[in-house]
């Protein structure tokens, strides 16, 4: 199945990336690419930003992973900004990638879609009723694996798997490293936002090397599994924030703000105004 080139759609939205406890010694965590975003015109505050996307992909703290013919994930992300809207996303590479590169959409490895409930909500929660393994030509181009209605402050995220046979050097190789997110809205714009990302995928480790292979696992702000970490924003929608676990035998909060997944279950933090009365809970899911 390929992936044709396209253009996209990107709304500007706070990118949360969460860093995951090695598989083995490396930290395993989305890097995002630019934001861009679309505006719309208000009779009560003139042009404000429409929606906004970008697309992410998943790398190591030591430079070793995506390595060639690792599976991977790579994500769009939509936010919505501004009223309600039902985008359609799509995900595209560029044709000098399409050669070295092919979807890796298995049993094991499945399409995954995400949503958050507020531009501020630290996790991402699976709606698996929002995806599909098998792409749709996107009218603006690219293939889209899932989309829904968004309302205001929602952000939904859909996660492809890709296994790349040709080391990558990122922007230094242009067209051939270049992967786009296509988001256009319900109406089908003409002109749609992009948003892109050049990736880096480097040398396969030598056969006698044992190897570890993280894409395989869900992207990493999708919940969290036993003996990871992830780190949580300094704020909250009521301003700074300090975190307490109310369930410390399955997580733990550090002073930096580094929840510890230690059992399978709901991890349930309490999140506390520095000042003033505003506080939430956030339940995270162990597995």
């Amino acid at each position: 199945m390929k992936l044709s080139r396209a253009t996209l759609v990107l709304g500007a939205a706070s990118a949360l990336v969460w860093t995951m406890a090695p598989p083995s010694s490396a930290e395993v965590a989305d890097s995002p690419g630019l934001l861009a975003q679309s505006q719309t015109y208000s009779p009560y505050f003139g042009y404000v930003p429409f929606y906004g996307t970008w697309v992410e992909y998943q790398v190591d703290s030591e430079g070793q992973f995506p390595r060639v013919g690792d599976t991977f994930y790579v994500s769009t992300v939509v936010s919505a900004l501004y009223g309600t809207q039902a985008p359609v996303m799509g995900l595209a590479l560029h044709e000098s990638l399409e050669t070295d590169a092919r979807l890796a959409i298995t049993a094991q490895t499945p399409v995954r879609c995400y949503l958050k409930p507020a531009l501020d909500s630290p996790t991402w929660q699976e709606v698996p009723e929002s995806c599909s393994q098998d792409g749709m030509p996107n009218p603006n181009g690219g293939l889209t694996f899932g989309t829904r209605p968004l309302n205001y402050g929602e952000s939904f995220k859909v996660s492809v798997p890709l296994v790349v046979n040709k080391t990558k050097s990122g922007i230094g190789d242009g067209d051939a490293a270049r992967i786009f997110s296509i988001v256009s809205d319900i109406n089908q714009t003409p002109d749609p936002l992009r948003a892109d990302q050049h990736i880096f995928v480097f040398p396969a480790a030598p056969a006698d090397t044992p190897g570890t292979n993280p894409g395989g696992n869900p992207p990493s702000n999708a919940g969290l599994q036993v003996g990871r970490k992830m780190k949580l924003p300094k704020r909250q929608s009521f301003g700074k924030a300090v975190y307490k676990s109310k369930t410390k035998k399955i997580c733990t909060v550090s002073k930096k703000r580094v929840v510890k997944a230690k059992a399978a279950g709901t991890c349930k933090i309490k999140a506390k105004a520095k000042r003033g009365k505003g506080k939430k809970i956030i339940r995270i899911t162990i597995r």
